[in-house]
């Protein structure tokens, strides 16, 4: 289950917090979440794809240095932390990996940040995907779903 969300980072700062009303990118990132929970109820978004534009938007909300970045890469099409980690061993820069869930029923649970360099300027995709202690029961169809403007 995945869905596209879009935002122009024209309209943010670049401290992250949106002109017309204040409010910082990770609190978006928040009502979208609640919107894919919403949409595929009982599942929750776990990954959070985007380009190099969001994931520095995040890193600004975030607040991190200049040797620190968000957004692992996906090894052989998959999320495979413990490689990551390896790898992030011998560099120099540090990486978020994964932000805190900010729902109820699913407060801090990670979602992974999955920097996708072929994803458009402004696009982030919200996604659902099993794990192999998921008991949710629920089959997993990939299903693209038209962006939110």
């Amino acid at each position: 289950m995945e869905h596209y969300y879009k935002f122009n980072p024209d309209d943010y700062k670049t401290d992250g917090i949106r002109i017309s009303d204040g409010k910082f990118f990770l609190e978006i990132l928040g009502e979208w979440e609640a919107d894919f929970h919403h949409r595929f109820n009982p599942l929750y978004a776990n990954t959070l794809l985007g380009g190099y534009g969001t994931m520095q938007m995040i890193k600004r909300c975030l607040d991190l240095s200049s040797n620190e970045d968000c957004g692992m890469e996906l090894i052989d099409d998959e999320i495979d932390l413990e490689k990551s980690l390896a790898i992030e061993k011998h560099c120099k820069r540090r990486t978020v990996f994964a932000i805190g869930s900010t729902l109820q029923g699913n407060f801090e649970a990670p979602i992974y940040l999955i920097l996708d360099y072929d994803i458009s300027k402004g696009i982030t995709i919200l996604k659902y995907n099993r794990d192999d202690d998921d008991e949710t029961g629920v089959p997993v169809q990939p299903k693209l779903v038209q962006a939110r403007v």
